[in-house]
């Protein structure tokens, strides 16, 4: 990650993207540049639709269980990408995986976190012991449109909302769901990271109303959400205390904090002013990084440990004779442009409003990494305590407990959970495989 500054503004600029501005980056990222639109190799009129099933794959070899490469289309001129891993274990349920950003494409997940081969540093794959896979049908989905793998040829198919891109991730469902019925009696869960806490309760909410229509009755049992952006304004907050707390700022530099958030609240919450705030953000960011000399996904060191992993994928799926085999023909970026310039408005616009009707519904998990600082365990302990819900007071006096025998600690009441994982940053899986996967096994057999 490198430092820059245009046209007089401060800013992150995430990995090795050009002309990309980013505040939180492979899971949840602010752009402040505009890109021109990027025509699909497909055309203008080509937007695919269909599912090929991947019975093998260079450098992985044979794949042993059926996994399917697919496209579903949702508008004239956009279809979203998905790769869909089953599992060999009997009645298992479904997962859905939505990576950050926002436009960070969920192959990142299946191949740094936690897919059944993951990446290596010098671009070899190794089978993942801990694969989510082992456990559920883990389905995995590049959105919005113009993410990942996924398409968008026309400027008015671009993704402004949630409530848009809800709707979208719902076709593909849907379409899902008919390319292979047998899914949809099982339970489902949605899981993601950082942007996709405001991914995750919009989708999870828009489920449950259609469900209320009599439309497919999916069987959504619960959501888990990792260090994610819910309530931003509230998480912004923490930002000082948890850096303080650790010893990594001065209390000057606290309090100097404090001034900076103060003027960050009153554009939020007074002005509606989202372009703003995330300018007034990024300058807070990068000054408590410097500051700090730490990485944003942890602060126990000063660089991202997945940068080289995302490079090595990225070589990897854009060979010619890997795209022939998925039946795909694009270019594939770990965190793509114009989906996370589409969104800047929305970035913070809370997603907190969706959880007392989910909670009415279904679980919810709130995990995060210790040591995570842009979606830091203080901020989720903070929006989870503010949460108005039916169950918002027993969930308040519940005790902490310790959680897997030392790997954590969790509170928990009713549909509830918040769960810190020790030794994690941002990306909880890839720190911590083994404990990831049994967060996942806990969570999905006690639904």
């Amino acid at each position: 990650m490198t430092f820059l500054k245009i046209d007089g503004i401060i800013a992150i600029n995430e990995k090795y993207e050009s002309n990309t501005i980013f505040i939180m980056n492979k899971s949840l990222f602010v752009l402040f540049t505009f890109v021109c639109l990027i025509k699909s190799s497909f055309g203008g009129s080509d937007i695919p639709d269909g599912e090929t099933q991947v019975d093998y794959l260079p450098d992985v070899g044979n794949i042993p269980f059926n996994m399917y490469s697919g496209y579903v289309r949702v508008t004239n001129g956009s279809s979203i990408y998905y790769l869909f891993t089953e599992s060999c274990l009997e009645n298992a349920p479904l997962i859905i995986w939505l990576q950050g950003g926002p436009g960070c494409s969920s192959l990142f997940g299946f191949a740094i976190e936690n897919g059944p081969f993951l990446i290596t540093k010098n671009g070899t794959w190794r089978k993942n012991l801990y694969s989510w896979n082992t456990i559920a049908h883990v389905l995995y989905i590049d959105q919005p449109v113009g993410t990942g793998f996924s398409i968008v040829d026309n400027p008015e198919d671009v993704v402004y909302n949630e409530a848009v891109l809800a709707k979208q991730i719902y076709q593909v469902l849907i379409r899902f769901y008919k390319r292979h019925p047998q899914y949809q009696q099982v339970p489902l869960y949605i899981f993601g990271e950082s942007y996709a806490g405001k991914y995750i309760p919009y989708f999870a909410s828009y489920i449950i109303k259609q469900n209320k229509q009599n439309k497919y009755n999916i069987k959504l049992k619960g959501i888990g959400i990792g260090d994610g952006l819910v309530n931003p304004i509230v998480q912004a907050f923490m930002y000082g205390k948890f850096l303080l707390d650790h010893d990594l700022i001065t209390r000057t530099d606290y309090y100097s904090f404090l001034v900076d958030y103060a003027s960050l609240y009153n554009t939020v919450q007074v002005d509606k002013n989202y372009y703003l705030s995330e300018i007034i953000d990024g300058y807070i960011v990068l000054g408590l990084l410097k500051k700090a000399n730490i990485s944003e996904y942890d602060i126990r060191c000063n660089y991202d440990p997945t940068q080289v992993l995302s490079q090595q994928l990225q070589v990897y799926l854009n060979r010619p004779d890997v795209q022939k085999i998925l039946n795909v023909s694009k270019e594939w970026k770990s965190c793509s442009d114009r989906p996370g310039n589409a969104l800047t408005l929305d970035i913070y616009k809370p997603s907190i409003r969706f959880f007392p009707l989910i909670l009415n519904h279904a679980k919810v998990l709130i995990y995060n990494g210790q040591y995570d600082f842009l979606g830091n365990w203080y901020g989720a302990d903070e929006w989870t305590r503010e949460l108005n819900w039916h169950g918002q007071e027993g969930f308040n006096w519940a005790p902490t407990l310790d959680w897997n025998v030392g790997s954590g600690f969790f509170r928990s009441y009713d549909n509830l959970k918040f769960l810190v994982i020790y030794n994690a940053g941002h990306m909880v899986p890839f720190y911590q495989p083994e404990n990831s996967l049994e967060m996942v096994r806990e969570f999905i057999t006690l639904s």
